[in-house]
């Protein structure tokens, strides 16, 4: 069985033709992941810490640095830059918050994400709070809730340890 030019070419060809929308999509995404971490990056850097964990939403991302305890969050919304640290030697617990909206349907109600923040409460009792999601802005969830979620056991794993590094010494 003998292959000729012009099959060999409609087979690169459709190949190509596959697997090009995965590679631009990847490209794609890279791209806006770092257009996000570098500010963050910058912001970290600012603060003499460096990013050991992070992880990018649609239109922010959050970082880590374990070494100083402190949690950085930049996002860009509707035009704004929302840039933010906090130092975790001042809070006591992370939380998560998720405002619902009861909606009506001929099969019956059903919640509605319509908000979701973490919350940081400090030693002195103030709360400080980052937006992950708005139904307002972006009408759709894309993995908001499990990324918070994951970002406030992280934090409060940071805290723990703290508290047993403080007690120890």
């Amino acid at each position: 069985m003998e292959l000729d030019f012009g099959t060999i070419a409609i087979g690169v060809f459709s190949l190509l033709a596959c697997i090009l929308p995965f590679i631009l999509d990847y490209r794609s995404r890279k791209k806006k992941e770092n257009k996000l971490l570098e500010p963050l990056k910058k912001i970290a850097q600012q603060q003499n810490c460096q990013i050991n964990e992070y992880e990018v939403g649609r239109n922010f991302v959050i970082g880590i640095d374990n070494i100083e305890k402190s949690v950085f969050f930049y996002k860009e919304e509707q035009g704004k830059v929302i840039s933010q640290v906090i130092d975790l030697d001042i809070i006591q617990t992370c939380k998560v918050i998720t405002s619902h909206k009861t909606m009506s349907h001929a099969k019956g109600n059903y919640k509605v994400v319509i908000k979701l923040e973490l919350s940081f409460i400090s030693n002195t009792k103030t709360e400080q709070t980052w937006e992950f999601y708005n139904a307002d802005v972006l009408p759709q969830l894309n993995g908001e809730v499990q990324l918070t979620e994951k970002w406030s056991k992280l934090i409060n794993k940071q805290l723990n340890n703290s508290l047993v590094t403080e007690h120890d010494v």
